[in-house]
């Protein structure tokens, strides 16, 4: 494979610039198209995503990349949900369509459902949870409902509810909490726990 090829596709697709792309796509091979970076495992199509270039998405695509994680474990949907780019999740969904999952956690334990409800993208929170890979059963066993390991609780009302019957009590490493706003454009917001168990 051509490292410099590869770098260069990284660069045009970081910034958009699709006659360039084009040009170093006729001369790439599928191996260099999936180039990912020796520090931080980035492709061409993690850079397009991040950035919003739907264009050079489409072509990227077009020309065999693959949707795989970097070094850090965000793959270019992690990126284009990250940074609010719809039309880019959109089609990142359909190319993949059953080859992609939008539980799938980051070095840093997050998801991109998780990413959108931070970004308080609802668009882009619908479209995620819509898809197939994020099943009811898939989102109950992530979230701790499925074992008793989590309680609900609603702002403003009983403070003091109890959690769900367990032998061992998870410890919460990080909340973020979030509140529903129905005003003239609804919001979605949610709370999420991040929770590692008592040994």
């Amino acid at each position: 494979m051509n490292a410099d090829l590869g770098a260069q596709l990284l660069a045009a697709a970081r910034v958009g610039d699709v006659n360039d792309l084009q040009e170093l796509c006729a001369n790439a091979t599928v191996e260099s198209v999936n180039f990912q970076d020796e520090h931080s495992g980035n492709t061409a199509l993690h850079m397009a995503c991040a950035n919003g270039h739907i264009t050079s998405v489409q072509l990227l695509l077009s020309r065999g990349a693959k949707h795989v994680a970097n070094a850090s474990g965000n793959s270019p949907l992690h990126w284009a949900v990250q940074n609010k780019h719809l039309d880019v999740v959109k089609l990142l969904l359909t190319h993949f369509a059953d080859n992609i999952d939008v539980l799938a956690r980051n070095a840093f334990g997050r998801g991109c459902v998780t990413e959108a409800f931070q970004a308080e993208n609802t668009d882009i929170v619908a479209l995620l949870l819509e898809h197939s890979s994020a099943s009811d059963d898939k989102l109950a066993a992530g979230s701790g409902l499925a074992t008793g390991d989590s309680k609900l609780t609603i702002e403003g009302e009983d403070d003091d509810v109890e959690p769900c019957s367990s032998k061992k009590q998870p410890k919460i490493i990080q909340e973020t909490v979030l509140d529903f706003d129905f005003g003239a454009t609804p919001i979605l917001h949610a709370r999420e726990l991040v929770r590692t168990p008592n040994n």
